[in-house]
């Protein structure tokens, strides 16, 4: 059996340079470079090779040394791939567990076991073909978050968000470790992600006017829903409360940033309180003198 072939094709019809006695003309051996850059009949162009057998000796070999060395299952391998349209030469990585479903830039490509690894050497059956195993390793600590996949439930409707998500919307310096990570910013960011995606109506006299003029109206626990922009985009939402505990406070206020990691929470005696506190930047500072001092003032500006 031929186990030299076309990593496009898998044909065993091929060529490449080989070290020979010009004299007696007998083979001596392959150089270093031999499968790099060969030449397949059947394809009809240069194109790099591969040995089948060799391949898969080399996957066990440095599988088993990795178990060996750290007394567990690797979790990614570090491969080379030629791809089979272009026959591009890529250095990747290969997971050894399924797709989690959200985008994971840093991982080629996904398999259930080591013998889906050992298939991908077989060239022609698939999009690209395994030449190369370099070595089997472990997901660092931060990569292990990133990949991890939460669900919360946000206004009645579930939110799915992947750890890679929320460790960028909190950034580096805020260092969250895997706790964090599952005990509050998860919940903060899928908060987050649900106000971004559905667009609620920006706070403007038209509906400071609207919400005032429902006030009469609005029912214990019910909540009216808008977007805030101050230095940044903020999410609002005032729930009336009515709640002998919290007399003579009868509004709740609830605000999330939706481009960092803040928030805001506050109870007034009234609606247009909470409302002008929000026209007013939420200040509290007694040195920076407020916008507006009454909501009339406000609606009269032009």
């Amino acid at each position: 059996m031929n186990n030299i072939v076309c990593s496009k094709c898998g044909s065993d019809n091929v060529r490449c340079e080989a070290m020979v006695n010009p004299n007696t003309k007998e083979f001596d051996h392959f150089t270093d470079e031999s499968f790099y850059y060969g030449w397949c009949e059947n394809c009809g162009l240069g194109t790099a090779l591969t040995d089948k057998e060799e391949i898969r000796k080399e996957i066990r070999e440095q599988y088993d040394r990795f178990k060996e060395e750290n007394g567990c299952e690797p979790q990614y391998a570090n491969c080379r791939i030629v791809q089979s349209d272009s026959g591009q030469v890529r250095d990747v990585r290969i997971m050894l567990s399924p797709d989690t479903g959200m985008a994971d830039n840093g991982i080629f490509f996904y398999c259930h076991t080591l013998e889906e690894l050992f298939a991908l050497a077989i060239p022609g059956k698939g999009s690209f073909t395994l030449t190369e195993c370099y070595s089997f390793a472990l997901l660092t600590e931060r990569e292990e978050m990133e990949r991890q996949i939460f669900k919360c439930e946000v206004d009645g409707k579930h939110v799915t968000v992947s750890g890679r998500e929320i460790l960028f919307f909190y950034g580096q310096h805020y260092g969250i470790r895997p706790e964090e990570l599952e005990r509050y910013a998860t919940e903060y960011f899928c908060h987050i992600k649900h106000y971004r995606e559905h667009g609620y109506p920006l706070l403007d006299r038209s509906l400071v006017k609207g919400i005032l003029e429902k006030e009469e109206r609005m029912a214990k626990g019910e909540t009216i829903s808008f977007a805030l922009q101050i230095s940044f985009l903020w999410h609002v939402r005032v729930t009336k409360e009515d709640d002998s505990r919290y007399a003579p406070y009868r509004y709740a206020l609830n605000a999330y940033c939706l481009d960092n990691p803040q928030c805001f929470d506050r109870r007034y005696t009234t609606l247009e309180k909470a409302l002008l506190h929000c026209l007013n930047r939420f200040n509290e500072n007694a040195t920076v003198k407020n916008r507006y001092r009454t909501m009339e003032e406000y609606l009269a500006q032009k």
